[in-house]
């Protein structure tokens, strides 16, 4: 990154690096399956980017930086792998003919199946808001307009693909509340 972290935020974040490293690290090195370089990297990127946005992070609790650490993990991990292929928008999911993409490497093959066939099992516009949001990235709005529902009707079908998500799968997934069209929260990325 170009910019450069702030001197009078610099002790906090590295408070907070000495608090949470080893944590947010075992999380990447998951997430790379296992590549040690890559995921010390992506710590360093992610501690870069809550460090360029202290201000409102500032006053997190500790278990919320935390997770917005391992958000911006994943979504800088997912930017490795737009860099080289391309996604396929589609709305549908195949039914019998599912193959991983690169979100599976960002977690677990296993969590990820999992999670997809609990995703599949869900009712269509519950499934279709889910697959858009979590698989594809679309914000809330993109969503609502491809299904042709109001934007509060997607928010409730996400809320109860969340809650099954998470009774379903557990403590696997790590779901990082964050208001749409606010780039601050992702955690850099794009």
């Amino acid at each position: 990154m170009g910019r450069r972290v702030p001197e009078d935020h610099a002790a906090e974040v590295e408070q907070l690096f000495r608090n949470v490293a080893a944590i947010v690290f075992r999380f990447a090195a998951s997430v790379t399956g296992g590549d040690e370089e890559r995921a010390k990297d992506l710590v360093q990127e992610a501690f870069q980017a809550i460090a360029l946005t202290w201000a409102t992070a500032r006053d997190w609790s500790v278990d919320k930086k935390t997770a917005w650490l391992c958000r911006a993990v994943i979504n800088k991990r997912i930017d490795d792998f737009r860099k080289t292929r391309r996604l396929d928008l589609t709305v549908n999911m195949p039914d019998d003919q599912y193959s991983p993409s690169a979100e599976s490497t960002v977690l677990s093959k296993l969590v990820i199946d999992h999670c997809m066939e609990v995703i599949k099992k869900m009712p269509p516009m519950q499934q279709k808001a889910a697959y858009l949001k979590w698989n594809r990235e679309w914000k809330t709005k993109e969503i609502a307009t491809e299904l042709g529902i109001s934007q509060s009707t997607v928010r409730v079908h996400l809320k109860n693909a969340r809650d099954t998500l998470n009774k379903e799968v557990g403590k696997e997934i790590i779901f990082v509340d964050e208001p749409d069209d606010e780039d601050e929260y992702r955690g850099g990325g794009s």
